[in-house]
């Protein structure tokens, strides 16, 4: 699940970033905005993320140092540059899905999928945290915070400047720099670059350490690449055979479907779970059977059953237009793939402790 995540996001990391670059390029030095343009920048940035990647977590967090303070003034600049040409009161036309709370609610699943995308690899990166100089609850404090409010920040961004657009065409970034004071073009250059770099790589890295939990034979580096191959490989798919902004919705929405009962397992695992063993952890990861961790024969029957039968409910309600679930109008149009897929996870989940042995 996590790799699956981790791949998807990374080819959407690595195509928003390449967009920029191009349609940069094209305000600011009339370079052609074509398919192999595109292809090229989208090369480019994958081999920066990828190589990023292979220096490993000490890099990354280094990288990470920089990217937060730099990117983020630039977004508050951001707000200051496209102020002139937002009127706050202005009528938006008609809904996308036809009526409010359809259309609320997919903007809500839509925010909710980056939040949603960090919880099956939180673990990895809180795990690193000393537990005597921070508490439980001063760790969870400053997760919740650098993921809602981080994710928060570009979204208001993002929903602040799409009201400046007076002529929106298929493209977000295409407009942003067209309707961008020429001062700011480069900042958006330098915002999609580095935040798709600190996204991407992080992305590319866990799914690196996902698969070689899975093929312990090969190594982080050699694990990465492949992973990476994968994930351009879904990306140049995604854009050049489908539909980018609909592959990158649908993909989006249907992800959730599938992640959202996982994270609501984790987190009511991590509410139960007071300790935990870190080397009984890594067992699998090392080749090792058995221990606190193995359960039944390496599953956790009551974890699966729950997860397996709340994505299900998620992905038959999922509506996208790509593809269109045969609960998708179950609640009038309301998308429910995703709060429906949890409560059902959740509630098998617990129940299952009562009925079946881990």
């Amino acid at each position: 699940m996590a790799l699956a995540i981790a791949l998807a996001f990374a080819a959407v990391t690595v195509s928003t970033s390449g967009d920029a670059l191009v349609a940069a390029g094209h305000r600011l030095l009339g370079t052609a905005d074509s398919h192999a343009i595109h292809g090229i920048a989208y090369a480019v940035v994958a081999a920066l993320m990828v190589g990023v990647a292979l220096y490993g977590h000490a890099t990354i967090v280094a990288m990470q140092k920089i990217v937060l303070p730099v990117v983020g003034t630039l977004m508050v600049l951001g707000f200051l540059a496209f102020a002139g040409n937002v009127d706050m009161g202005a009528s938006g036309g008609d809904y996308v899905l036809g009526g409010f709370w359809q259309t609320w609610t997919l903007s809500a699943v839509l925010f909710a999928a980056a939040p949603i995308s960090y919880g099956p690899t939180i673990g990895d990166y809180t795990r690193r945290l000393s537990p005597i100089r921070f508490s439980d609850k001063q760790i969870c404090a400053a997760l919740g915070c650098g993921m809602f409010v981080g994710v928060m920040l570009p979204s208001l961004f993002g929903a602040f400047t799409a009201i400046s657009i007076a002529n929106p065409t298929g493209s977000y970034l295409d407009d942003l720099v067209t309707a961008s004071p020429a001062w700011f073009v480069v900042p958006i250059v330098v915002i999609s670059l580095l935040g798709g770099l600190s996204q991407g790589v992080l992305c590319i890295y866990a799914s690196g350490l996902d698969l070689e939990g899975l093929t312990p034979r090969l190594r982080r580096t050699q694990t990465t690449v492949i992973t990476a191959a994968v994930a351009i490989v879904l990306l140049y798919v995604g854009v050049f055979v489908f539909d980018a902004v609909e592959s990158v919705t649908a993909m989006t929405i249907a992800l959730n479907a599938v992640i959202t009962p996982w994270v609501a397992i984790l987190a009511i695992g991590a509410l139960r779970t007071r300790s935990y063993d870190p080397t009984e952890l890594q067992a699998f990861a090392h080749g090792r059977r058995g221990g606190q961790y193995w359960f039944t024969g390496g599953w956790h029957v009551g974890a699966v059953a729950a997860w397996t039968i709340g994505g299900a409910f998620g992905l038959l309600a999922v509506n996208t237009a790509l593809y269109v679930g045969p609960l998708a109008d179950i609640a009038g149009g309301v998308d429910l793939s995703t709060i429906g897929s949890a409560a059902i996870a959740g509630l098998i989940y617990v129940a299952s402790g009562r009925f079946i042995k881990a």
